[in-house]
């Protein structure tokens, strides 16, 4: 019996190295993800404003949520820690990343002199971190439904 546990000990010790090494890697992509979407929004925060400027954060911010709910709920052997570490650190780096773009789009609305008024940088970045954390919001309820 002692046998058998120390084989499936080992056995999971190179996957549990190899999800942290995905893991890991997620967080990389996530980072560099949110980059990307932020400086995609910039002609979008230039020429939109009001509902259809939501939309377009809403949807962007949702489905990146989803996708990076899903890289991090498929790392099976990363501690809960991780799980809440990268649930805090990404939305927060998406906060700010959309409020610097937003800003830099203010600024570019004023140097082009684009007929559209200054967006919030603010009140932008939480409607993007609400669609952005809802997938996770909604994978938590879910999950303390069923216990």
């Amino acid at each position: 019996m002692a046998r058998k546990k120390r084989l499936k000990k080992a056995a999971t010790l190179p996957r549990a190295s190899l999800n942290r090494i995905v893991y890991w890697t997620a967080l990389l992509v996530a980072i560099v993800g949110n980059v990307i979407i932020s400086a995609a929004l910039i002609p979008f925060l230039i020429v939109l404003r009001d509902f259809p400027l939501t939309l377009v954060i809403f949807t962007l911010g949702l489905t990146f949520g989803m996708l990076f709910n899903q890289l991090i709920q498929d790392i099976e052997f990363v501690d809960r820690s991780h799980h809440i570490i990268a649930g805090i650190f990404i939305p927060g780096l998406a906060v700010v990343n959309i409020f610097i773009m937003t800003r830099l789009a203010n600024q570019f609305i004023a140097l082009f002199q684009v007929q559209n008024t200054p967006h919030s940088p603010l009140i932008i970045s939480v409607n993007y971190l609400v669609a952005f954390v809802l997938p996770l919001f909604i994978r938590v309820v879910l999950r303390a439904k069923k216990k």
